[in-house]
């Protein structure tokens, strides 16, 4: 059985911004479609161009370990200017997890609302988490940036909106 994988997004530029600091790539061929999401450190034009530059790379060449390796480090807070997560979702809707410092997806089935599980693996030390999963027809799989787990970090929400309350 063949599924057709529909796929959405929606951005917004931080008050304040000109420019988005997360990009989605999404490229489709008859094998599988590929999703890449990147969050740039922070927010403005620098955020944008590193998410951008890393959505781009992975779409058309598929290679995490040189990108990870290459990604340019805060000497701040010592975490990388750039995130990322893959979704390869082929017509049989197998897909494919991957992600570096990205958030966990969530997956709604059948009215249940979950986290998918992933695995962490050590690649040129650093963390790189994997899942797989299929999916069903009538299934979602979201996939976010920290920008909406954090809204309303110290204002309305102490903490922010966090996973568990994205799930909620």
């Amino acid at each position: 059985m063949s599924l057709i994988c529909e796929v959405g997004k929606t951005q917004l530029i931080k008050h304040g911004e000109v420019t988005c600091g997360d990009s989605v790539e999404i490229v489709r061929n008859s094998d599988e479609t590929v999703v890449v999401l990147s969050d740039g450190l922070g927010s403005g034009v620098k955020a944008n161009i590193l998410s951008n530059l890393t959505t781009k790379i992975i779409s058309k060449m598929d290679i995490v370990e040189t990108i990870i390796s290459t990604l340019p480090v805060c000497s701040v807070r010592n975490v990388a200017y750039s995130t990322f997560s893959i979704l390869k979702i082929t017509p049989e809707g197998h897909v494919e997890i991957i992600d570096f410092d990205g958030l966990p997806p969530i997956l709604i089935s059948n009215g249940f609302v979950e986290v998918v599980e992933r695995t962490g693996e050590d690649v040129l030390g650093k963390q790189i988490n994997h899942a797989q999963l299929q999916l069903k027809e009538g299934d979602y799989l979201l996939i976010t940036s920290d920008g909406v787990t954090e809204a309303g970090l110290g204002l309305t929400l102490p903490m922010g909106l966090q996973t568990s309350g994205l799930v909620k």
